[in-house]
């Protein structure tokens, strides 16, 4: 009786664990955002002055002005990959600077049309001597 009561407990303990493992791992998976909220059947490129460059975990960010089709300022920010993942590319933190002149590419928010402040899921930035520099998987597409 004894033995199987310890194996009982055992088999709980183990469970139990495995239950807060699933909850933890499921919490963590739920608070990283997908791509939904960019529309990818839109790719914009846009001819842009940096305004700010983070290179940081979990995404690098690059904040600019570019005009839009009126030729009124509009002031975007753009979500990169990881900094480590980039840094693997060619990314460092040197790799933009406020002031740079720049293309982005990228796929715009929905629902941000029209307004002055916009987010851009980035696919890939042409620097100013022309070289390119991209996310994963995203260097050989043609931009529409």
């Amino acid at each position: 009786m004894k033995v199987a009561m310890r194996i009982s407990m055992a088999r709980a303990a183990g469970l139990a664990a495995a239950s807060i493992a699933v909850l933890c791992v499921g919490e963590a998976v739920l608070a990283h955002h997908g791509a939904a909220a960019y529309d990818r059947g839109v790719t914009l490129t846009l001819k842009a002055t940096v305004t700010e460059f983070v290179f940081r975990n979990p995404h690098i960010l690059i904040s600019f002005d570019a005009p839009d089709e009126q030729g009124k300022v509009v002031h975007w920010t753009a979500e990169g990959g990881s900094s480590s993942g980039l840094a693997r590319r060619g990314w460092t933190w040197k790799t933009l600077k406020q002031g740079d002149q720049v293309t982005v590419v990228g796929n715009p928010a929905r629902g941000l049309e029209g307004r002055e402040m916009r987010v851009m899921a980035m696919t890939r930035v042409i620097l100013p001597n022309g070289q390119v520099v991209g996310q994963p998987d995203t260097l050989r597409e043609t931009p529409r």
